[in-house]
């Protein structure tokens, strides 16, 4: 009778199989099984991640504490406001304004802080990702092999290697386990790796957005230097004195009237009137448009709502003066926006004024009169040097009107002008057109603002 036990012992591939050694194959094969389920378990630098974690939250929460406070000394401002002007009723404001900037500089500087915690932690999370990933890896090469060397072998010879059924059915199980956790970690890989490229999508947005929030701690110094430059200013100029308060509230009001301040609200109110007149303004030719670079719009919602010096007056509403200046000076070297500038100690209490002297920049015709006509061969000599003017256009019979900037002037003889409200590059005449319009007037120049 065959030994059926020494003809697969005689056998080469049953050989092979001994070589190799089930047993130790299926060692191999529990060990793998688990290293597969500790793998999911998070190590490393997970007590670190942990730690940014708790950082993170505390941020968060001094953040909101800071917000309220910044709420609080708004709401100061605001009934302040709602009051009777007096000089302790300004003061009042002034200091309620710096208390605010303050905190939100600490706010900002915190927003900061945790954005960078934010950074480290997908750092982190994107090396942890990578280890696990290469981890992941060798176990399914391991597995493989070790699968390539058991594919070598039927159930039979399996048989005749077990002490008993028992043993030969243990082993099946393993084997059944171990495909399991090798498409979970198949899956686990792919996730992995989608997680991976979702988390460097989210550095690059942390890295964005820190930017941007330097930029704003930036503009927030920028402004509480402004805001304790001008309260002392203003300290200095009313030196205590209700009455050279109540002039400098005087001078206000004479230079809001001659602005068309209700400008913003017509152009809502007439919208539709103002689409169908912009449909028949034509567009100058883009060999004239200047850059964009160096226009601002005064309803620019980064800005609209910011409050000129000391006075209650928006640059949406009156910022005409403020925008053109700012749009002077950015394109002669030295940037600035309407909000920064609106802060300003120039603008502490004037909406209207033309600084003679701003670093390099110099007027060369100020304090400008109102004269009519203006020097029109002037302007054509600075425009045609390459150096934008600012003008006048006047409400006939309203004792007010809007400046723009003028930056060109085409061969057929028509101006064309970076306007705050109207928008960049348009022609002069189509700003005229607008506030004939809306204010049922003819239009006159009768001002320029030159700066080199």
């Amino acid at each position: 009778m065959v030994n059926i036990k020494n003809h697969y012992r005689n056998n080469n591939k049953f050989s092979k199989i001994c070589q190799v050694g089930w047993r130790s194959i299926l060692r191999n094969l529990i060990f793998i099984f688990f290293i597969l389920i500790l793998v999911k378990i998070p190590a490393g630098q997970a007590g670190l991640i942990d730690e940014l974690n708790r950082q993170i939250e505390e941020q968060s929460a001094k953040q909101k504490e800071l917000e309220k406070q910044a709420k609080e000394y708004q709401k100061v401002i605001d009934v302040k406001r709602g009051e009777i002007k007096t000089l302790n009723n300004e003061i009042a404001i002034f200091n309620a304004q710096i208390r605010k900037l303050e905190i939100e500089e600490e706010l900002t500087e915190d927003k900061i802080s945790q954005t960078q915690l934010e950074i480290l932690r997908l750092g982190y999370g994107l090396d942890q990702a990578e280890e696990d990933i290469v981890s992941q890896k060798e176990i399914l090469g391991e597995i493989i092999r070790t699968i390539d060397q058991y594919d070598e072998t039927n159930d039979l010879e399996i048989i005749l290697q077990s002490d008993n059924l028992s043993d030969f059915f243990s082993q099946m199980a393993y084997i059944e386990g171990l495909q399991t956790k090798t498409q979970e970690s198949i899956d686990n890989l792919k996730y992995l790796k989608n997680k991976m490229s979702q988390d460097k999508e989210s550095e690059e947005d942390k890295k964005e957005e820190l930017e941007g929030l330097k930029k704003q701690l930036s503009d927030k110094q920028n402004s509480l230097n402004s805001q304790r430059i001008s309260r002392q200013t203003f300290l200095d100029y009313t030196k205590g004195e209700e009455k050279k308060y109540q002039q400098l509230l005087a001078n206000i009001e004479a230079q809001k009237r001659s602005i068309l301040g209700d400008l913003n609200r017509l152009i809502q109110l007439k919208a539709d009137e103002l689409a169908r007149l912009k449909e028949q303004q034509e567009k100058p030719p883009q060999e004239y448009w200047a850059s964009l670079d160096w226009y601002y719009n005064q309803t620019n919602p980064a800005w609209a709502k910011t409050t000129i010096g000391i006075t209650n007056s928006t640059l949406a509403d009156y910022g005409c003066a403020v925008a053109d200046v700012a749009m002077v000076f950015s394109y002669l070297g030295e940037r600035i926006n309407p909000a920064q500038l609106a802060k300003e100690p120039i603008f502490s209490y004037d909406l209207i004024v033309w600084p003679k002297k701003w670093n390099s920049i110099q007027c060369l015709n100020c304090p400008p009169p109102h004269k009519e006509p203006i020097d029109w061969f002037r302007l054509d000599r600075e425009i045609g040097a390459g150096y934008p003017v600012i003008v006048f256009v006047k409400a006939n019979g309203r004792g007010a009107g809007h400046y723009v900037v003028v930056h060109h002037k085409t061969k057929d003889g028509r101006y064309v002008v970076h306007d705050p409200m109207f928008g960049p590059n348009i022609y002069l005449d189509s700003t005229r057109a607008y506030i004939s319009s809306l204010y049922k007037t003819t239009t006159s120049i009768d001002q320029m603002i030159i700066y080199r």
